[in-house]
Formats: C-alpha cells, sequence, structure tokens
C-alpha cells in the first residue's frame, strides 16, 4: 500500500506544473506523510493535537539492538515537519506508555523501567512544551508495577492505571497479575492505590476516568472470568470511590459475554454521546478481531460487567451497540500484537485505527470509519502499509475534516529499523485532496 501513495504523490506533482498556484493546493499541507526518529529504531506511543495545528508524539527509541531503550518525545508542526525531537538517557531500560497536556501546561510522561532481573517500576516525568526539555522526574514508591495510561484529575492530580504482581485471591499460594490504580494529588504525593479490585485472580486496568462531578473514578480494562480457568481474559469496568474502594466490592464480576474466547480492551475514550471501548477478540483458531463496544456513559453507576452484543436499557449503562471486523490471524512473520484505538468524528460517528494481519504476511495500519451506531461507512475500512510490520497508535480528526494517524512503519531493505510515522489524509482517508 506505501507504494501505490508514493506513486499517487508523483502524479499530483506532475499534474500540479500543469497548473496555477490559484488553482492548485499545497499537498505539503493537505496531506503528507512524514517520518520521525534518529538513530536505530523508534515506535510511536501517542500524539497529542494542539488547536495551533501543532503535535505532540511520543515513542521509544532504541539506537542498536542491544542498547538501552528511552523516551522519544517530539513536536511538530501542522506540515509535519519536525519542530524539536528529544530522546532522553537513563541507566535502565524505560519504556514510555503514555503522556497528557497537563492543566498548567506541561507534557507528563508515565514510563515502565525494566531491571535486568525482569521486574518492573513505574517512573513519571514532566518535560517543557516548548523544547522538550526534562522538567522533573520521580519514581512511583511501588515495586512490581507496570503502568499503561496516566489521566488527570480535577485537582490536579494524577490517576496511573496498570497492574502489579500480587497474591491470587483465588489461589493464595500463587503469584498472578492484579489491577492497580494509583492516585497521587497536585503535590505528587500518593493518595491511595487500588489494588486487585476486578476481584478475580487476573486483573489488569487500562484507563481510569474522574467523573464530571468529581470524586468517583472508573476503571476500564481486563480481567479473567473464573470459568474460564488461566486463558480467558474479558472487558470489565466498575467504578471507584473517592478513598480509592470499589463500589458494591462485595458483588460478583460477571464476564462479558464474549464473541471469542480472549478478549483484549486496548483503549476507551469519550464519545461524541457516552463512550467507546475498543479492543480486539480472539476465536479458539488464533483469529482476531476488532472490537468496539458503546456505551451510555463514561460512567457507571455500580460496579458490574455487561454483554457487548445486547443493550441494557433498565440500569442506565452497558453496551448500546457493537460491531465486529476481522484482523486476521498473526503470521509467524509478524512481531506485532493486535492493538485499537479511536477517536470522535465531526460527521456523527467515530474514526478507528487497528493493527490489521489480515491482508499481508505482517501487520498493517487499518483505519475504519463508522456512524454514531459502529456501523462502517461506505469505502472503509483503509489499510496502509508495507513489506514489513507496520502498526497504529493513533488517530484524531482535525477541525477540518482531515484525518491524521500516527502509527510506527517497519523499513529498510531488508526491512530492518522502525520509525515513527506522522500521516495527514483528506476526509476521505485518502492521500489527495
Amino acid at each position: 500500500m506505501r507504494g501505490v501513495s508514493i506513486v499517487i504523490v508523483f502524479l499530483i506533482f506532475v499534474f500540479a506544473a500543469c497548473d496555477t498556484k490559484m488553482n492548485v493546493k499545497n499537498p505539503a499541507q493537505n496531506y503528507y506523510i512524514k517520518y520521525f526518529g534518529g538513530e536505530g529504531s523508534q515506535h510511536a506511543v501517542g500524539f497529542i493535537a494542539n488547536p495551533d495545528g501543532t503535535f505532540y508524539i511520543l515513542g521509544n527509541s532504541r539506537a542498536a539492538v542491544d542498547s538501552l531503550q528511552k523516551i522519544y518525545l517530539a513536536k511538530a508542526n501542522a506540515a509535519g515537519d519536525v519542530v524539536w525531537q528529544r530522546t532522553f538517557n537513563e541507566s535502565i531500560e524505560t519504556e514510555a506508555r503514555g503522556f497528557i497536556l497537563t492543566a498548567d501546561q506541561k507534557l507528563a510522561v508515565v514510563a515502565n523501567q525494566y531491571t535486568s532481573t525482569g521486574t518492573s517500576t513505574v517512573s513519571l516525568y514532566f518535560f517543557d512544551i516548548n523544547s522538550g526539555a526534562k522538567i522533573s522526574s520521580m519514581a512511583i514508591p511501588v515495586a512490581n508495577t507496570h503502568s499503561n495510561s496516566i489521566t488527570q484529575t480535577q485537582d490536579h492530580g494524577f490517576i496511573i492505571s496498570g497492574n502489579t504482581l500480587g497474591i491470587d485471591p483465588n489461589n493464595p499460594a500463587k503469584i498472578d497479575t492484579l489491577t492497580w490504580v494509583y492516585r497521587m494529588d497536585n503535590t505528587l504525593a500518593p493518595v491511595w492505590a487500588a489494588n486487585n479490585t476486578s476481584g478475580n485472580n487476573y486483573g489488569n486496568s487500562v484507563k481510569t476516568f474522574e467523573s464530571a462531578a468529581g470524586g468517583t473514578f472508573y476503571v476500564y480494562g481486563v480481567t479473567r472470568a473464573g470459568f474460564q480457568g488461566n486463558l480467558g481474559k474479558k472487558f470489565y469496568s466498575f467504578p471507584l470511590a473517592n478513598n480509592g474502594i470499589a463500589f458494591n466490592a462485595s458483588d460478583s464480576v460477571l464476564a462479558f459475554t464474549a464473541f471469542g474466547a480472549y478478549d483484549i480492551l486496548t483503549d476507551v475514550f469519550p464519545g461524541n454521546i457516552g463512550s467507546v471501548i475498543t479492543g480486539f477478540s480472539t476465536d479458539a483458531s488464533g483469529n482476531n478481531f476488532l472490537k468496539l463496544l458503546k456505551m451510555r456513559s463514561i460512567e457507571l453507576t455500580y460496579r458490574t460487567t455487561y454483554d457487548y452484543e445486547a443493550e441494557f436499557s433498565t440500569k442506565g449503562v452497558g453496551a448500546n451497540n457493537s460491531s465486529s471486523v476481522p484482523l486476521g490471524k498473526i503470521p509467524n512473520s509478524s512481531l506485532a500484537s493486535p492493538f485499537v484505538t479511536g477517536c470522535p468524528s465531526s460527521q456523527a460517528g467515530y474514526y478507528f485505527v487497528a493493527n490489521s494481519f489480515s491482508t499481508s504476511t505482517n501487520s498493517d495500519i487499518l483505519l475504519l470509519k463508522t456512524n454514531l451506531l459502529l456501523t462502517p461507512r461506505g469505502g472503509y475500512p483503509l489499510t496502509f502499509g508495507g513489506v514489513g510490520d507496520d502498526t497504529a497508535a493513533g488517530v484524531v480528526e482535525l477541525p477540518d475534516g482531515h484525518i491524521m494517524i500516527l502509527g510506527t512503519f517497519q523499513l529498510g531493505n531488508p526491512v530492518n529499523q522502525y520509525k515513527i510515522v506522522l500521516m495527514k489524509l483528506n476526509p476521505q482517508g485518502k492521500l489527495a485532496d
């Protein structure tokens, strides 16, 4: 697919030579593919679109196969050109997991650090938005933790969502991965840490939001239902009180009724109305399916889970609509994992990007556009990629309707390096005016 895009751009330049400046839009402003990174390989984690048309880009960088991984941070202008880019040296393997623009105009990055023995801890970094210079950093004082995301609370504190190692509540002799949600106040002092609030023998929180009224926190993640043994995993969500205790903690946690045997939640975002959960389902044969779940609200009224193939109208919570798009089976030649995320569209619907294995021997970036009922629109999905593993990290719609996709392309002949890629597409998802 990448080769087709290059031909299209070449033809546009040829035709532009026969036209006047008054009739031709600058393709560098209206659509492009731009690469970011330096020596070695860089993988995209996420991006933030700013009101002035610029972008902050977060990734991970490794200069050589045997070198330590570092945090990569960049700023791009509206044309996709680098304003500044930085990598941050650490004496330990470091993996950036997520970032936000804080209320006091800093970039807050949450990252995992891995020791030579394989254990991990979480660190929080703050960077200057104008230069990318590091302002400060701190280690979260909890051992054996792993972060997935960071959000900011109404009091300008922070919530880190992830997992930790702990005692399996169903088998005290076993250590398992448990849900971990860590709250700090606006001085970065710890407020509470919620552990194993999924009530099962496996938990992993992906993202946590505070209620609009404040003081209640809604956790979204993955859990394992008891009847599924060690393999099955399901979406789950529940609220925490202001003290970090789960509401109705004595209630049994029911698994989502699943399309497949293995369901992983990868993101959740506020939608045009309610919220949208993104993830994937894997059946017993290893086939992957994109799973989208539209919720009535980002906020839940009690601790429970819901069947995403049904509509629950009596509780004011639950799944309204869902959709499934095949993502294929991961080939042996691919090192990519399934991933799905999305954003609202101004055209009464949503955009989603995912890692797709259905059209090549490696991963491609899939772009899907749906209406508010999660029904795919005509002409979608579209795929972008080449001969290597090309993966998605984020998507956003600009005010003028253009679509921005952040991802990672595997490049080289033979393919041996990864670079962060920023694509600007027209409102139809094409590299054209």
